[in-house]
Parts: structure tokens; C-alpha cells; sequence
């Protein structure tokens, strides 16, 4: 009636690390991280594959079970001082917060959970006005508490689409996300591309911004600032026209056609540029408060030490600049992840040559009625990207201590 595998696999993902920790079940949770890479990159799926995952899957979940459930409960804990002084202050700071938390749960918190509840169904262009008169959550209800069966949902199929909304279960989740790694691994690459140029040529620019001599400083920065002025969407266009093959402003100042679409490596390349040039600025912005904030005392001392320009830059600018751009570098990692008008443009524009796309992309073209109107498709991957990001923040915030510089 209930299947174990996904408590076992989230509790494992609490438990492998713990194991890592200890010296002892170290080999482990190696055992557990080869054996699943083998797993994913080998397409046959023997049953033998499977159980050389077994063992360490389950040792793991115990850890993670340990760790969360079991040690908690057992362990006692010394009451609590009384503090009276803090549930006053916050009963008088309710009137206050209460604003702020509705808005949140109007605004976050619903929309959010009502994507969750379309993930679990079938609800698609056709069973719209089942979908709003209360059918997306009459078909949750039903399969959640058992009064449905989990409909065998093949979103693309001839025959998918029905005029009721019908549940499907996380297996659309689970399909979403075997039938997208491909995607998923194009999104951290162009993720990491984006948000590496973007860092790089913002703090070079803000670097020779702050030397001294350079004239026309201000004028520099409000030029500099332009690309992330404009619109996105006008942003995009503007590339687009740049760079088309046949009518962009490169290939008729050269006469010729300008053949990148068909090669995968040199349309990533003409799409990061222009992803990079749309950002940049706001991280040029960011280091030039940092720098500014940076005492020229340590400057003197690093220089007393004996300290080159590359020294100076990496062990005092540097470690200095970090706490203010990385807050920075976390929004443009959020819009990198999420960009869509770049990818919209240059596919409507090329007439489909250009393929690659982003989860937001996709989204965009799977709800669309145009493109089929699949919104249990389209509330899947967007959820998938909630977690992505979510776990990204997570871990950067962590890595780089990027709460500390707010």
C-alpha cells in the first residue's frame, strides 16, 4: 500500500553524509555514491545493478533515521528557562508581522501548493473548466485519501488529454525528472557559464573603475549600467538582432551568413555572451560599494609585507569584496537559472534551429495551449525548479557564508 523507496531515499540523504564523517563507514557511503553513479550512467538495469545499491541505501536511511527521528527522541534535554519577556514581545510584535505573513502565504506560500496539487493530476488545456471549478483539488482528495487509483498518465500521448481532472500521483514528478536530466545538466552548465562571466567581468570593470587616473568615472558606470537598465525581453531582442544568421547586424556588416546555429557549441557560446552582457552589471554595482567599503590601510600593510598586485588582489580585495558580491552573485544564479526571454527570442526569432533551452523555457512552451497546454507538466517542472534553487541557495549560502555580508 505504501512504497518505501522515496523515505528511505530522502532519509538517505540525511544519513550519507553523517556516514562520511565517520572514518568507519566512510567506504560506505563511497559504496553508496559509485554505485549510484553507476546506476545512472549505465542504461541497462539488471537486477544485480539494483542490489549493489541496496545495501548502502539502507544503511544510509538508517543514519539519516538515526540522526533525525530516534536520537532526538531519545535524548533528554534540560528544560528550557522560562522567558516570559519573549512571548510578550512577540504577541506585541504580532499586529506588526501579521501584514508581512499574510502576504506571504497569499503570495508564496499558496501559489506554490496549488502547483504541487496540478503536479499530481492530469489537468491540462481541456479540462480547464473542470480544473478551476474545484476538479484540482476534488482529484487530490480523491487519491490521496484512497478513493482514486493513480491514472497510468502519459502527457503526450493521443488519447492523454480528458475533459476531467484526474489523478496521477508523484509519478509525474519522478518521470519529469528522469525524461529532463539532460536538461538538468545543461541548466547547471549554463548556470555556472552565466554567473562565472558575469562575476568576472563585473569585478574586472569595477577593479579598473577604482584606480586612480581614470577619467570620466561616473559617465563610465551609467553606460556600463545600460544592459541592465533595458528590459530583459528588450535585452534579448537586441542580441537576437545582433547576432541572427541572415539579417543580424554582424552578418550584413560582413555580407555573409553567419552559420553558428548549427553548431550546439557555438550557439551555447553566442547565448552566454549575451546572457553575460545582460547581467554583468549588477555585479560591476555590487563590487564598487565593496571596494569602496575596503580601508586603503590594508592596502598600505599588504604593500609593507611585500605583497604583488595578484597577492594584494587575492588574500586582501578579494576576501573583503566576497561578503557583499556573493548576495549579488546568488539573485544572478536565480535569474540565470530562470532565463527565459533569451532562449524565447532566439528560438521564435531562428524558427526553432536554436535548441537549447531552460527548465522556464520548457515550462513556458509545455502550458502554453499552443504547444498542447499540459499544466500538470508544466506545475512539475516548476516545482523541480523551486528545489533545484532551493538546494543551490542552500548550499552556496552555506559554502560561501553569503548571509554574513548582508
Amino acid at each position: 500500500v505504501f512504497a518505501l523507496d522515496l523515505p528511505i531515499s530522502l532519509l538517505a540523504l540525511l544519513g550519507v553524509r553523517r556516514m562520511w564523517r565517520d572514518p568507519a563507514q566512510r567506504v560506505i557511503a563511497l559504496w553508496l555514491g559509485l554505485a549510484l553513479a553507476f546506476l545512472l550512467w549505465w542504461n541497462t538495469k539488471w537486477p544485480q545493478y539494483i542490489l549493489i545499491l541496496t545495501a548502502p541505501l539502507a544503511l544510509a536511511a538508517a543514519e539519516g533515521f538515526r540522526a533525525l527521528i530516534w536520537e532526538p527522541l531519545t535524548q533528554r534535554k534540560p528544560a528550557p528557562a522560562r522567558e516570559p519577556a519573549r512571548w510578550r514581545d512577540l504577541w506585541r510584535a504580532a499586529p506588526w508581522l501579521a501584514p508581512g505573513v499574510v502576504a506571504l502565504l497569499a503570495l508564496a506560500a499558496f501559489p506554490l501548493l496549488y502547483q504541487g496539487a496540478v503536479a499530481l493530476t492530469d489537468f491540462n488545456a481541456l479540462s480547464i473548466r473542470d480544473g478551476i471549478q474545484g476538479g484540482v483539488w476534488r482529484a487530490v482528495w480523491q487519491g490521496l485519501t484512497g478513493q482514486a487509483e493513480a491514472l497510468n498518465f502519459r502527457p503526450f500521448a493521443d488519447n492523454a488529454r480528458s475533459l476531467k481532472v484526474n489523478y496521477v500521483g508523484p509519478g509525474l514528478l519522478f518521470n519529469v525528472l528522469s525524461a529532463g536530466s539532460g536538461l538538468f545538466a545543461f541548466e547547471i552548465i549554463w548556470t555556472a557559464l552565466v554567473v562565472g562571466g558575469q562575476t568576472a567581468l563585473g569585478v574586472g570593470v569595477a577593479l579598473l573603475l577604482a584606480r586612480r587616473g581614470v577619467p570620466f568615472k561616473g559617465w563610465w558606470r551609467a553606460v556600463f549600467i545600460l544592459p541592465a537598465a533595458m528590459p530583459e525581453f528588450v535585452g534579448a531582442l537586441l542580441w537576437a538582432n545582433l547576432t541572427l544568421p541572415k539579417s543580424g547586424w554582424i552578418a550584413l556588416a560582413f555580407g555573409k551568413e553567419l552559420n553558428w546555429v548549427n553548431s550546439p557549441e557555438q550557439s551555447l557560446l553566442v547565448l552566454v555572451v549575451g546572457a553575460v552582457w545582460m547581467g554583468w552589471p549588477l555585479l560591476m554595482l555590487a563590487a564598487t560599494a565593496s571596494l569602496r567599503l575596503i580601508p586603503p590601510e590594508v592596502y598600505d600593510a599588504a604593500a609593507l609585507d611585500g605583497a604583488g598586485p595578484w597577492a594584494r588582489f587575492r588574500f586582501v580585495t578579494w576576501p573583503m569584496l566576497w561578503p557583499l558580491l556573493a548576495p549579488a552573485v546568488i539573485v544572478r544564479a536565480i535569474f540565470a537559472f530562470n532565463q527565459f526571454y533569451l532562449f524565447y527570442t532566439f528560438g521564435y526569432l531562428t524558427r526553432g534551429r536554436v535548441s537549447l533551452s531552460t527548465l522556464a523555457a520548457v515550462s513556458y512552451f509545455v502550458f502554453s495551449p499552443t504547444f498542447g497546454g499540459q499544466f500538470a507538466v508544466s506545475a512539475a517542472i516548476n516545482l523541480l525548479i523551486v528545489l533545484m534553487l532551493l538546494v543551490f541557495i542552500l548550499w552556496f549560502t552555506r559554502w560561501s557564508r553569503a548571509a554574513e555580508g548582508v
